[in-house]
């Protein structure tokens, strides 16, 4: 069974041909999906104006500020995910200005940091967290893993022309 990503853009500020984008984006969630052994699972990435983030944090965070990336798992305990056929794994939400003005600072191209906030997203649906040395440690070291191991098959990479803020 083929793993389903569902990619919606809300206000994303994304000018570069959406299908593009979605088909980088539906790439290297199935290869981080695969990496994990859930073939079957579905997730959805949302791309998103800086409002609509800070809405969303807002909300289920109940922090009023604008951020990179949300992640809303649908399971409480991600190892009942392996249990299930085809499970749910849950939503990540990227605020494309934010992830743009990211990458200025890092240096870097739009679509290397939207790759970085993908799979840091897909980690957190799948239980990883950052709250402590060690568990950033273990965090950052598998998504670099996911980085390498997807990355090279996704060449040649989108072109983002233009995020708006």
């Amino acid at each position: 069974m083929k793993p389903v990503v569902n990619v919606r853009y809300r206000e994303s500020g994304l000018l570069s041909p959406r299908r593009e984008m979605s088909s980088f984006t539906r790439h290297l969630i199935r290869g981080a999906l695969r990496e994990h052994k859930l073939p079957g699972a579905e997730i959805t990435v949302l791309y998103c104006s800086p409002r609509g983030i800070r809405k969303l944090n807002r909300n289920f965070r109940e922090m009023d500020k604008v951020t990179d990336v949300l992640s809303f798992p649908a399971e409480d305990n991600p190892d009942d995910l392996k249990l299930q056929p085809a499970p749910y794994i849950g939503d990540i939400a990227i605020c494309l200005p934010v992830c743009a003005a990211q990458a200025a600072e890092h240096e870097r191209e739009p679509i290397d940091e939207i790759a970085l906030l993908l799979v840091h997203g897909f980690l957190h649906l799948l239980g990883y967290d950052h709250g402590t040395t060690r568990e950033k440690n273990l965090m950052w070291a598998e998504q670099d893993r996911l980085l390498a191991l997807c990355l090279p098959s996704l060449l040649p990479f989108p072109r983002i022309r233009r995020i708006t803020p």
